[in-house]
């Protein structure tokens, strides 16, 4: 990821949570108030948002449309087992990954570009400690900037599914 365009989405992030925590309380009644006890925070709104960050390289200026698809693919990682597996899952869909429970409630892309760039809101629960350790948008092109945060399991999405 070029500098500029690193420090252009960590200023976006920034704004969306200070401005969308309400709005996407009233938009995700999922939510709850997930957004002030978790650190991703990524639960607002991000509509406006992705358009921003999914825009052309060679331009600042004109964001790309986002299309929604009816599922994605994420992969989870086990650490410890060393093994991944992939998950194809339906909006709307829980999935049970080793200790954990993946609900996807919905998934992006860009409308010219089926297979780049995907984000997937996603609610992650973890079944042994008995909480939810993730809820928010992960992005397919920077999964480290919203992460799960578990020593056991990474999960991350690959694409969006457009079949």
């Amino acid at each position: 990821m070029k500098p500029l365009r690193a420090a252009r989405l960590a200023l976006g992030l920034s704004a969306v949570l200070a401005a969308g925590a309400a709005q996407a309380q009233q938009d995700d009644p999922m939510s709850g108030d997930m957004g002030a006890d978790m650190g991703s925070g990524m639960g607002a709104d991000m509509g406006g948002f992705l358009g921003g960050v999914l825009e052309d390289e060679t331009s600042t200026t004109t964001p790309q449309s986002m299309a929604e698809a009816p599922g994605a693919l994420l992969r989870g990682l086990d650490k410890i087992a060393a093994t991944s597996t992939d998950l194809r899952m339906d909006v709307g869909q829980t999935e049970s990954y080793g200790g954990l429970e993946i609900t996807l409630f919905e998934c992006r892309y860009p409308a010219d570009d089926p297979g780049a760039k995907a984000v997937a809101h996603l609610s992650i629960f973890d079944l042994r400690a008995n909480q939810e350790v993730f809820r928010g948008w992960m992005l397919s092109d920077s999964p480290a900037l919203s992460a799960l945060d578990h020593p056991r399991y990474d999960v991350w999405v690959i694409r969006c599914r457009i079949d």
